[in-house]
């Protein structure tokens, strides 16, 4: 199975028709908890198990916070380490994990890769266009780009 729009190879029809969804701006799974919406039914239940039933079990010792998993919470314990191995060419400010230091970075620049299917607002980060989405345009998925 080809994709008319973007030419990608699937294995079966119903692979083709959640990919679609990418074009269509489809998002017919919704969180009855959040309102957010997703293409695929298992995102919506990886969401729900992941942010609306898990219990926060493993607690920051340093400012409290409760992670789901024990990695999360060795991943969270890092931001509190005096030495961030990491540093902005632009300002210096240390991080601990490489994905801050580049969204960091991205508000120096002033680079916004992330635009607005709907209105063609520019966004530093994809959550950022994921926000604007679900606060201006979540009951308009099946409308026309502007």
């Amino acid at each position: 199975m080809e994709c008319n729009v973007c030419g990608l190879r699937l294995c079966n029809q119903g692979t083709l028709n959640v990919h679609l969804r990418i074009h269509t701006k489809e998002l017919p799974f919704k969180c009855e908890t959040c309102k957010k919406r997703f293409r695929q039914n298992s995102s919506l239940k990886s969401h729900i198990k992941n942010n609306h039933t898990r219990k926060r079990l493993y607690n920051c010792k340093i400012c409290g916070t409760r992670q789901f998993t024990k990695w999360a919470l060795t991943v969270h314990r890092k931001t509190h380490l005096a030495m961030k191995p990491l540093s902005c060419q632009f300002c210096g400010k240390g991080f601990c994990h490489f994905g801050h230091l580049r969204l960091h970075i991205i508000q120096h620049i002033g680079e916004k890769p992330f635009s607005c299917d709907h209105c063609s607002k520019q966004f530093a980060t994809g959550t950022e266009k994921q926000k604007h989405y679900i606060n201006k345009h979540r009951d308009q998925q099946n409308l026309p780009k502007k």
